[in-house]
């Protein structure tokens, strides 16, 4: 597997100036000792993962941090997934000692799987399998500290946005299908908010594109700050934005945008020699009633309320209140 790029440690690199020797002898040992640190890091596998091979956060990584960790659809679970047919507390894995993890089913509805055999509890081992209901899987294994480096860098590449580092589009019309679907199943209330920036191109022309990635990074990161751990943001088309939050009705989903909105009225963007701000139109709404049927037919509402709000001069958020269920 190839390896990230291994910085020289600032004391490995005066050790090798300190030499006598010639250029030559110099530089080899200079690649002696980095060769060491990095069979030392390779050797050291003491991150205990699961990575994610099938379901809807395929190619993500978890790294059990903590002793017992638990695996379910709950956001109270250490290791959440959101897969309809996985219970909401599926399983638990616990490390009994510095070798020993124990699997353990909790009574789930369609089982525990490891290797393709279902099983009430099992030790795992470094790359097994395991299959939580019908479609997700994890392969549990040891890592050491380049190969959880390697894989993390693997799965934000193929996920994030290159310029923005929030979720591309593709993560979230995958997620909002998934959160879309298990909203409908629980009847439980998933709110979506689309915004834009107004006037960007205003701005690109003004003070040049670099200007405008600065202001696209930090309304980025602002919007992300406001977030709660399970709300996704990605970044849905040029200078939009687009959030999915799980459970929260009508009024919140308007108070969140509204948030949203204050936050990034008061950012000052710093470019060259002046300071810029920018404003956002927003539209939100929530799946809390039967009158959606798809995601696309959420995403058009959603579309609908964000362009209500440029029209009607920008710099708000348009969020009507949902008959509930």
């Amino acid at each position: 597997m190839p390896l990230p790029e291994l910085q020289i440690p600032p004391h490995v690199q005066q050790a090798a100036m300190e030499q006598d020797s010639g250029p030559a002898e110099e530089e080899a040992t200079v690649i002696a000792r980095v060769e060491d640190l990095r069979q030392q890091l390779e050797e050291k596998k003491d991150r205990i993962c699961l990575l994610v091979i099938s379901g809807h956060l395929t190619g993500q990584m978890f790294r059990m941090e903590q002793r017992c960790v638990h695996l379910g659809r709950s956001s109270e679970c250490e290791i959440s997934l959101r897969d309809n047919d996985i219970s909401r507390i599926h399983a638990r894995i616990e490390q009994r000692d510095s070798d020993t993890f124990l699997l353990e089913d909790l009574q789930s509805t369609n089982g525990t799987f490891v290797n393709g055999r279902r099983v009430k509890s099992y030790l795992l081992q470094d790359n097994d399998r395991i299959q939580l209901g019908r479609s997700t899987i994890l392969k549990f294994s040891l890592h050491d500290e380049l190969e959880e480096l390697f894989q993390r860098r693997l799965y934000e590449s193929a996920v994030l946005d290159g310029l923005t580092q929030v979720y591309n589009r593709k993560f979230f019309d995958e997620r909002l299908q998934t959160e879309f679907s298990f909203a409908q199943r629980h009847k439980t209330p998933l709110s979506l908010l689309l915004m834009d920036i107004d006037h960007f191109k205003k701005l690109n022309d003004t003070h040049g594109h670099p200007a405008g990635d600065q202001a696209l990074r930090m309304v980025a990161q602002t919007i992300q700050m406001t977030l709660r751990k399970e709300d996704i943001v990605a970044r849905y088309g040029g200078e939009e934005f687009a959030v999915v939050a799980r459970g929260i009705l009508p009024t919140q989903a308007a108070i969140l945008a509204e948030r949203i909105r204050m936050k990034v009225e008061e950012l000052r963007i710093p470019v060259e020699n002046t300071i810029l701000q920018v404003t956002l139109s927003l539209g939100a709404v929530t799946l809390y009633t039967q009158a959606f049927h798809s995601p696309e037919e959420l995403l058009q509402e959603a579309d609908e309320r964000l362009y209500h709000a440029k029209r009607s001069g920008r710099n708000q958020v348009v969020a009507e209140r949902i008959e509930s269920w």
